[in-house]
């Protein structure tokens, strides 16, 4: 009786395992995109929350984007401190400064536009003037 290994039995079993690693590391890098994307979703709902705080406390309400992958949303006594993923990157060099007023509108008189960028894709979110209304729009790619 071989107590051996043929070299069919060894390729089959190493081709085996690589495809076992190459699906764990493909789901790696697909699960932190899809955290960052998530993360992002959520941005652009704390910044319609941002508003609404505006319109049910009769106030002014606040969205401040800092460059250290955090926010913090102010309105009167409440003020929230929420972070998001460093896969998700906030491009240009501005620190964010949303105002709404007590209205709900924005509190600038032009479009305000906040740019993402997850991997090589490119994301927009504007928040319109007089409505205050946020929308959420993904370029294509992004060309350096």
């Amino acid at each position: 009786m071989k107590k051996a290994f043929t070299l069919i039995e060894l390729i089959v079993s190493i081709s085996i395992i690589l495809i076992i690693i190459s699906i764990g590391l493909f789901s790696l890098g697909s699960s932190k995109y899809y955290k960052a994307r998530k993360d992002l979703d959520r941005i652009v709902m704390d910044i319609r929350y941002t508003r609404n705080l505006a319109l049910a406390n009769n106030a002014s309400a606040y969205f401040k984007l800092r460059k250290d992958n955090r926010y913090e949303i102010t309105c009167g006594d409440i003020r929230e401190l929420e972070s998001y993923s460093k896969d998700l990157s906030l491009s240009g060099n501005n620190i964010v400064d949303l105002q709404f007023t007590r209205n709900g509108a924005s509190s600038k008189d032009t479009a305000q536009t906040i740019y993402f960028r997850i991997k090589d894709k490119l994301y927009e979110i504007t928040i319109e003037p007089v409505t205050g209304k946020v929308n959420l729009k993904k370029w294509k790619k992004h060309t350096y």
